[in-house]
């Protein structure tokens, strides 16, 4: 929502708030990095969009920076998707079985670590 200004006072430029990088959290760029690579990987848009976007997903980035192992699986032809953490990677195979020829299978910890090692290389060019 845009900030109340007095009539006298002139309005804030608000056509750059977000673009800057800086502007968006760790979390935000590891949703941004997940879409990306399930786009890539053959989702379309509001796949990929539908997945970054749910709460649980935004969860597993905001409680770990590093993920704590966790990996999504998702598969054809709607892209459902589950979480596994921790012990639950021992029903990976048995999921893996019954969505048949297809899934994809993205390791979250290893997107947490290239978003913080490219931030790494963002503040060291910046010092």
């Amino acid at each position: 929502m845009a900030p109340f200004v007095h009539r006298d006072s002139p309005a804030p430029d608000l056509s750059r708030v977000r673009a800057k990088w800086k502007r968006f959290g760790l979390v935000d760029l590891c949703l941004m990095r997940l879409a990306k690579q399930l786009i890539d990987l053959g989702l379309s848009f509001e796949q990929a969009n539908g997945i970054a976007s749910r709460d649980d997903v935004r969860k597993v980035f905001a409680r770990d920076p590093r993920a704590a192992g966790t990996t999504l699986m998702a598969w054809p032809p709607y892209y459902d998707f589950i979480l596994f953490t921790g012990d639950d990677l021992w029903h990976l195979p048995d999921r893996l079985a019954e969505a048949g020829d297809v899934a994809l299978l993205v390791q979250l910890d290893r997107i947490a670590d290239h978003v913080r090692s490219e931030i790494d290389k963002v503040c060291e060019g910046e010092a």
